[in-house]
């Protein structure tokens, strides 16, 4: 067992063995569902279950939210919003939007643990 799943199971108060069987088949604890795009495509939605949610937000307060995020960052920042972001481009003759493809799925443990 990890540091990291050690002492989430014991601030959440649940079995190591449970968030390693959540974590091992993480697939299976997400509802995905699509909505239609204005340009008439689909974009999926994939919402976590509770009990994901909660592993999710742990991560947050106790490893995530600790880590210098850079002032040009308008993305996860509390009291920054899509509007004060879109007037930092305003005027801009050039923008880039991306989509990183799997982004999470290259996280690992090792790199959570670093930080």
């Amino acid at each position: 067992m990890t540091v990291l799943v050690e002492r989430m199971s014991r601030e959440l108060n649940v079995d190591q063995s449970f968030i390693l069987k959540i974590a091992r088949n993480r697939d299976h604890y997400y509802c995905r569902y699509s909505i239609k795009k204005k340009n008439g495509g689909k974009r999926w939605i994939c919402h976590p279950s509770p009990i994901l949610k909660t592993f999710q937000y742990w991560l947050v307060k106790n490893i995530f939210s600790h880590i210098d995020v850079s002032p040009y960052a308008y993305a996860y920042r509390r009291d920054y919003s899509i509007k004060k972001n879109a007037k930092q481009h305003k005027n801009a003759s050039h923008l880039l939007h991306m989509d990183i493809f799997k982004c999470f799925e290259s996280i690992k443990e090792s790199h959570v643990l670093e930080l």
